[in-house]
């Protein structure tokens, strides 16, 4: 066949600029690769925007450490060079493969991606002077297809000294769309600590290139983009791009195609970002990772990248957990090799969370419908399986193993003048201080470590008479009022202006001595029992309105107790109030109501169910929930506020027994301690009950679950309450399904014990301790006009300064 003479080839047709050219995969990283059709006329636009872009002219040299970027070459009239590396795996380019090849070719420009980038970075130790030489000779760096962080930007500077970096924005539908070189982005970040307007809040990708036009369709509330575009600075929307050299269209996939064309003339991305007022881009993610808070549109690129600025955090990822509309932002971080927990999934030490949130910090706001701002809930650095239940709102006491802005607080300690002193009453756990708190505190240890708490009386401040409004001449009946969070409600009646008549078996002490003279004056005491009609019929004289507290809580005991105090008790005082013509009445309840075991991730007010409640005390709130909306009518307002696990200083029902048991090496972490709770300072959880009674015509007839909206784990919540009392951490790990063994063997033995001592585990309490409850707030918080005056940090370091003394 050598010998034969080769036979002309047949000539080639012509070539139209509508023809078909080439089908280019996209890498199927943000879903299925698809094929992107592009035609002659398109191609040679694409050479033309990086041409005039980045003056890439006849005989340039260029290493193409991405491939199908080799394929430019020809077409700009340039030399191009493919390194040795493993072309499907950008992390296999080395420092040295990198520099030899542009030593052949003496390259003036080279392209690689942020992954091969990354590794050339950390093999540039191998390289030798000649290849640092070779290096230096290259005048333009490109680097594209994921967000390029400062100091890998720096680093590689520093390795092609003579060159300008830069980092085009584009996707393979078009590319590049926008571009940026790294002292625009020094610039960029200049602009963002200044406040310029829309600087930050995501990756500056720059200003479009040749040809490319930019725009944005708006998001809702709910995350979905307008189909108008826009180019108003500051708005967070779905970017749009319209170019020469977009795209022809999607091969095969019509509905693909269809919608990503719904905006007329323009291609929708599919990335999420904004504009600054000096024109820039900044890219703030994908549509499909937005995260719907209940206080707006979370985007997740700039927590992101804050949180990878920690030394010990190799990747983040900040997801969205829960339903749409209520989820909890949570950060998934890997950590470097030789850190701690690194290669096991749980949650990260306390510390290095500590500074994963300081590195987050709030992210500036977007300009969706609703603001974007990061919750109050900054990222939980975990990896979350199960969660747990919405205990009462006192906290279940025979527990054992168990803000917001500046400006709000500086308005919640105005409003408390001087904070009401630490109760003895009901809460729950507790979130620690964002600063962390040595073993230092005022708490007392005896010789074999058990730990006592301090003496109340010697830590509680008084409401100062000048903290009082004027008399509004109304009489609120406060049924527990010596517990905590009884004594916080009436403290916050008194300041607004009303007489209270406080109603308990016991003399509250505590509720007299934190009152100023003045204060004294607006409170009565009336002592006695729920079940006697006698002593209720009497605290209710003069009565205008009642918040009912008072409850039987526990873990543990007789059904009969249960239904005498918290059944029979609130069906005799809200009959009797109706008849002394009390018009309005709040009753005070507990997400436990409505809780039938699993996992609550972002619930609303879900109705009471008395016969799928766990415990005792949850069936029993449950019927008392009933009797009150019962009740409700236009004559008889009746509004229910569910507060969830209420903590604070002083506590004695659930923050005091943790640490004792903590301080005996007695309190595990069931799972990791890795469940993911709600919790309500306090005083927060008394403003909301007061509110509630101040709005009683918007809010009765319904359940309104009241929290902090500060989701944090088990495993924080009790690890901050033992550092702010200076009391070590839990470190045992127990599963929880042993846990729940050990708690039904445990409940049968106490059934048979003498003596009125709380089992140091229940099924129920395991339940509770491995089991995600946390909720959505936004109808409460619309109902009410309320939000929380004291962030978990903020209550945490109150707690802490506690036990400092």
């Amino acid at each position: 066949m050598s010998n034969r003479p080769a036979a002309p080839l047949p000539p080639l047709p012509p070539l139209a600029s509508n023809d078909p050219a080439a089908i280019l995969y996209t890498s199927g990283s943000t879903g299925p690769a698809k094929g992107v059709a592009y035609t002659h006329r398109q191609l040679a636009a694409m050479r033309d925007a990086i041409q005039r872009t980045y003056r890439i002219e006849s005989g340039s040299a260029l290493v193409a450490g991405f491939a199908p970027f080799a394929l430019l070459g020809p077409a700009l009239g340039a030399t191009s060079v493919t390194p040795a590396m493993d072309v499907t795996q950008p992390k296999t380019l080395s420092a040295r493969a990198l520099a030899q090849a542009a030593g052949a070719i003496e390259a003036t420009v080279v392209f690689a991606s942020p992954a091969a980038l990354v590794n050339v970075t950390e093999t540039a130790g191998e390289l030798t002077a000649e290849e640092r030489a070779a290096l230096g000779r290259v005048r333009r760096l490109l680097s594209a297809g994921a967000p390029l962080t400062e100091p890998l930007l720096r680093a590689v500077a520093g390795l092609v000294p003579a060159a300008s970096v830069h980092t085009p924005y584009g996707m393979t539908e078009a590319l590049p769309v926008s571009d940026i070189s790294l002292q625009q982005i020094l610039e960029a970040a200049d602009d963002a600590v200044h406040g310029v307007q829309g600087a930050g809040n995501g990756v500056c990708v720059g200003t479009p290139v040749y040809g490319a036009h930019l725009a944005l369709a708006p998001l809702d509330e709910r995350g979905r983009p307008a189909e108008e575009p826009t180019q108003r600075a500051g708005v967070t929307g779905e970017i749009l791009v319209k170019a020469p050299h977009m795209k022809d269209h999607y091969d095969r996939l019509w509905w693909t195609e269809r919608t990503s064309v719904s905006v007329p003339g323009w291609h929708r991305t599919g990335d999420i970002g904004h504009f600054d007022a000096s024109g820039r881009l900044w890219v703030e993610g994908r549509l499909a990772h937005v995260i719907l808070t209940a206080e707006g549109v979370l985007s997740p690129v700039a927590p992101e990248s804050a949180a990878e600025t920690v030394a010990e955090v190799r990747r983040a990822a900040v997801v969205g957990v829960g339903p749409e509309g209520a989820q909890v932002p949570v950060a998934v971080v890997e950590l470097a090799e030789g850190t701690e927990g690194a290669g096991r999934p749980g949650v990260v030490p306390h510390e290095l969370l500590r500074r994963v949130r300081a590195a987050v910090g709030r992210p500036p706001a977007s300009s969706s419908p609703r603001s974007s701002r990061f919750p109050s809930t900054r990222p939980t650095s975990a990896t979350t399986r199960r969660s747990t239940d919405p205990g009462s709102p006192h906290g279940p006491p025979g527990c054992s193993p168990e803000g917001r802005c500046a400006r709000r607080e500086q308005r919640s300690q105005a409003q408390h003048a001087v904070e009401p002193g630490p109760p003895g009453g009901a809460a729950g756990p507790t979130t620690p201080p964002v600063s962390g708190a040595e073993h230092d505190a005022g708490a007392e240890h005896d010789a074999r470590g058990t730990w006592r708490a301090p003496d109340p009386a010697e830590r509680r401040r008084v409401l100062a008479d000048a903290g009082l409004a004027p008399a509004t001449g109304r009489t609120v009946l406060v049924t527990g009022a010596s517990g905590m969070l009884g004594r916080e409600v009436a403290l916050g009646l008194i300041r607004r202006g009303h007489r209270v008549t406080a109603f308990q078996r016991s003399d509250a002490k505590a509720l007299k001595a934190s009152l100023g003279e003045q204060g004294r004056e607006r409170l009565h005491q009336h002592r006695g029992d729920l079940t006697d009609p006698d002593a209720v019929r009497r605290a209710l004289e003069d009565a205008d309105a009642v918040v009912h507290l008072a409850a039987k809580v526990s873990v543990s005991g007789p059904w009969e107790e249960y239904e005498q105090a918290n059944v029979r008790g609130t069906r005799v005082l809200l009959q009797l109030a109706r008849r002394a013509g009390v018009r309005d009445v709040v009753y005070v309840s507990s997400p436990s109501v409505s809780h039938a075991g699993s996992a609550f991730m972002g619930q609303g007010n879900e109705p009471a169910e008395p016969d799928a409640a766990r415990g005792s005390y949850a069936r029993s709130k449950a019927y008392g929930e009933r009797l009150a909306l019962e009740a409700d009518g236009e004559d008889f307002r009746v509004g229910v506020v569910r507060p969830h696990l209420v903590w604070g200083p002083g506590d004695t029902q659930l923050v005091e027994r943790i640490l004792e048991r903590a301080a005996r090496g007695g309190l595990p972490l069931l799972d990791q301690g890795a469940a993911l709770i709600d919790s309500t300072y306090v005083t927060n959880a008394a403003d909301a009950i007061v509110r509630c009674l101040e709005r009683i015509e918007q809010a009765h007839g319904r359940p309104l679950v009241v929290t902090n909206g500060e989701p944090r784990t088990v495993g924080e919540l009790l690890g901050g309450m033992c550092r702010a009392a200076g009391v070590p951490e839990p470190t045992r790990r127990v599963p929880s399904s042993l846990a729940r063994l050990a708690g039904r063997v445990i409940e049968k033995v106490w059934e048979r014990r003498p003596g009125e001592d709380e089992p140091p585990m229940t099924e129920f309490l395991a339940e509770q301790l491995s089991t995600a409850h946390w909720f959505d707030q936004r109808q409460t918080r619309e109902v009410l006009d309320w939000t929380p005056e004291v962030s978990i940090d903020a209550g945490m370091e109150r707690l802490r300064e506690y036990y400092r003394g």
